[in-house]
């Protein structure tokens, strides 16, 4: 029963980044799937980890392809559209996006997040 709600919860957590189209449904799937074998207890630290590694890697991604200081203002101006849209009422439509620095295979922050998690869990207990 715990590697069918991991399962869930892997699927659950990620697939509204999907719908937001954050992230594809390979890594959605691949979410589920590291749930399944970790159990729900886990989830929620793999998934934390995963995040993290995520970020991490984005920057380490921005800094070599030079393009940090547009990734800074991509962010700067989707914080500043969902307030302006959350004041007004209205959604964020896909024309008020930023121009994309470039994508990064979420697979490896996956990877690299359970793994992490896997070892610190190891080493804790």
């Amino acid at each position: 029963m715990p590697a069918f709600k991991g399962f869930l919860f892997g699927f659950g957590l990620f697939f509204p980044l999907y719908l937001l189209r954050v992230m594809g449904a390979g890594d959605v799937k691949l979410m589920a799937m590291v749930g399944c074998f970790t159990g729900s207890p886990a989830i929620f630290g793999v998934m934390l980890c995963t995040l993290l590694a995520g970020g991490v890697l984005s920057l380490i991604f921005s800094i070599k392809i030079k393009a940090f200081r547009q990734m800074l203002d991509n962010v700067k101006f989707m914080i500043f559209m969902k307030s302006i849209k959350t004041i007004g009422g209205g959604l964020t439509s896909s024309h008020d996006m930023a121009a994309s620095v470039g994508s990064l295979p979420y697979a490896v922050a996956i990877a690299i997040g359970t793994a992490g998690y896997l070892v610190w869990q190891s080493i804790r207990f």
